[in-house]
């Protein structure tokens, strides 16, 4: 999130022609209240009731559905009032600042601050500006077992009015980037269900002659028995000391990477860049090329495969594309392909039949840990060479395309990024900005 700095600060670079007003002016500010659990009456009721939790993890602007229900005798109990459809709740301790309207009358517990809009305020407008302010919420929240801000302070906050169409030009350009990035993120999501849909048939089945997947029931004696399952009759299920050299590296030659971080040119990969079967660049250390060369044992070059061995991302596996750029922190193995293409080592090593291996050999301790004796004892399955590639290459493909949907999320997030700071501080203005976003 970024920080407009103190919100006094951001008010006055606002366009002249835009008012400035408090959130009590906006609207009606109101708390909520929780019935007694102990009276069953007071709940399943008709009236959607929400807590705190349910904001946090929510992806929509909307709240439509919520866990809980009360009846018209616990509202009427605990002295909560129901809220209109486009109310807008702000969490107000705890997690300060979470944010959703509401589609139907509503009603919260004592965590929240709603406001209920007077006329010429657009509710989706404010949506997104709160999501801005919560620097200044916390600023003004006080308490010792947890921050709370108080009904007088979240009143008191200051904030821009727009015109109300330029309330509505604003939200419509954000909803609709909020709207792309969430189509897209489903996409993402489906295209890693596809992807590993196809990574289980290929290493189940593999190709035949013709390209096509073997078909278990109509061919059974294609496929054999093995410690993986099921295999096609032509692989071979090898120990992983058998199909690789592996090499326990960076952890072992040194104690602590903070002593030689620097801003050179080698990223050190630790087991936290090791996610979803590339390396992750986005929140990387860096060391002097002088400190890598010392440590030749810690260098991995192209081709080699990388596996996470202690800690919470055991059993996360990448593929190095590149040589004389990265070096290995702690924790990690070199997985050097011997008998087998390096492709096809890097999903193999992802496929259930593999990662149960490996959460079989884990210990089961504060800190998760497996033995460079254990994975080495790992079982990995070995098609001939040319299957190897033709199967390596169906998966890279579909692995391709979630990456390509993945970069348009952060594209996306990017854009919305700066438009949210441009157009909710006046530096932008809406003109024609409507029609090039929805285009």
């Amino acid at each position: 999130m970024s920080d407009f700095g103190t919100q006094e600060r951001h008010l006055a670079g606002l366009p002249a022609d835009w008012a400035v007003t408090t959130v009590g002016e906006l609207g009606e500010v109101i708390g909520g209240s929780t019935p007694s659990r102990a009276i069953a009456r007071y709940w399943n009721g008709h009236i959607p009731w929400v807590t705190p939790g349910e904001l946090t993890a929510l992806s929509t602007k909307y709240l439509v559905l919520t866990r809980d229900h009360i009846t018209e005798a616990g509202l009427d109990s605990c002295g909560s009032r129901l809220l209109p459809a486009d109310s807008l709740l702000v969490t107000s301790r705890a997690t300060i600042g979470s944010v959703a309207l509401v589609r139907q009358p509503t009603a919260t517990n004592q965590g929240f601050k709603s406001i209920v809009f007077k006329r010429g305020c657009d509710p989706s407008f404010y949506f997104h500006l709160f999501r801005r302010l919560i620097p200044e919420l916390e600023r003004r929240a006080s308490g010792t077992t947890f921050l709370e801000i108080s009904g007088r302070e979240f009143s008191a906050v200051r904030l821009p009015v727009p015109s109300e169409g330029e309330q509505r030009d604003v939200a419509r350009i954000l909803d609709t980037l909020d709207v792309a990035i969430r189509s897209t993120e489903h996409l993402v999501a489906k295209l890693k269900q596809v992807k590993q849909g196809v990574l289980h048939d290929l290493l189940t089945r593999g190709v035949d002659d013709n390209g096509e997947l073997r078909d278990p029931e109509r061919h059974p004696k294609e496929l054999k028995e093995s410690v993986l399952g099921r295999i096609p009759r032509s692989w071979t299920a090898m120990l992983l000391r058998e199909a690789a050299d592996i090499s326990k590296l960076a952890g072992y030659e040194y104690t602590s990477l903070v002593r030689y971080r620097d801003d050179g040119e080698i990223i050190a990969i630790r087991p936290m860049n090791i996610k979803n079967e590339r390396i992750d660049l986005s929140e990387i250390q860096r060391i002097k090329r002088s400190v890598s060369d010392a440590l030749p044992r810690s260098k991995v070059k192209a081709g080699d495969v990388v596996v996470t061995y202690i800690g919470a991302y055991i059993g996360e596996t990448a593929l190095i594309e590149e040589d004389d750029r990265f070096h290995l922190a702690p924790n990690i193995a070199r997985v050097r392909p011997l008998a087998v293409q390096p492709e096809f080592l890097l999903w193999s090593t992802r496929h259930e039949h593999v990662q149960s291996q490996i959460r079989r050999f884990t210990s089961v301790t504060a800190t998760p840990s497996m033995t460079m004796a254990s994975l080495r004892s790992v079982y990995v399955p070995v098609p001939p060479k040319g299957e190897q590639d033709e199967l390596s290459q169906r998966v890279v493909a579909a692995h391709r395309r979630q990456l390509a949907e993945e970069k348009v999320v952060l594209a996306l997030k990017q854009l919305k990024l700066g438009l949210v700071d441009d157009l909710l501080t006046g530096r932008v203005r809406v003109t024609g900005l409507c029609n090039d976003v929805a285009a």
